[in-house]
């Protein structure tokens, strides 16, 4: 199963536009991968991915 969280935070006063997006998908090896993605509206922005043994394990908080 696909989890998808997207989110933007636009503050004109503050020239802020940002947007991030948490995913956990299925890896080819079984696993479940937290993907994370971060960054500027319109830019290539960062990104993370941690491998987990399921998906309760990446639903858990470090």
């Amino acid at each position: 199963m696909l989890h998808l969280v997207v989110l933007d935070r636009i503050e004109p006063s503050q020239n802020m536009q940002r947007y991030y997006v948490l995913s956990i998908e299925p890896t080819l090896w079984g696993e479940m991968s937290l993907v994370r993605q971060w960054g500027r509206i319109g830019h290539q922005g960062g990104s993370r991915i941690d491998i987990h043994p399921d998906e309760a394990a990446a639903k858990v908080r470090e």
